[in-house]
């Protein structure tokens, strides 16, 4: 696998008229003269090898080893629900190319310890980072935004009335 480009390049033979001319061509696109082709995609390739005497041989090769797309990553636990306990966070990742080559977490986006799960014990954003075969990199995080607690006054009348404190995000 690889995340950059692929140099094909065709060689043949001929003992009796000697070859005369190399072709290629990427995917769907014209016969181009030359015997080295670069790819950066996967596709198929075509190459044609023509002799003095004008016999063509033919051959294609699929180039799928090609990974430019970054992983998928996904959060999982309790990131929504209010407590008042320590939850567990678990970062998870797919990558249908390569394949996925390492998980980590954060607390700053910045300094990254390998492993995909962590115990939140406060409110902030924690970050996972997902690594496949190839170094293509996704960092997605969850923002678990500090609240604040609003005291709302009211004006003590004659009337009695409850006082109630209201949650608001900060």
């Amino acid at each position: 696998w690889t995340a950059g480009k692929v140099i094909l390049t065709a060689a043949g033979e001929d003992d009796k008229s000697g070859v005369v001319k190399y072709e290629y061509k990427l995917q769907d696109g014209e016969w181009t003269t030359g015997n080295v082709a670069t790819v950066d995609k996967n596709q198929t390739v075509g190459f044609r090898v023509t002799d003095a005497a004008g016999n063509v041989a033919e051959t294609f090769v699929d180039v799928t080893n090609i990974d430019k797309a970054d992983p998928i990553v996904s959060i999982s636990g309790n990131t929504s629900k209010w407590t008042n306990q320590n939850i567990i966070l678990t970062g998870s990742a797919v990558d249908h190319e390569s394949g996925v080559g390492e998980l980590y977490h954060s607390f700053d986006n910045i300094n990254w310890i390998k492993g995909a799960t962590v115990q939140v014990a406060e409110n902030g954003k924690v970050f996972f980072k997902a690594v496949d075969n190839v170094g293509n990199e996704k960092v997605e995080f969850v923002d678990k935004d500090k609240q604040s607690l609003e005291i709302v006054k009211f004006n003590l009348q004659s009337v009695k009335q409850n006082i109630e404190p209201k949650f608001k995000d900060a």
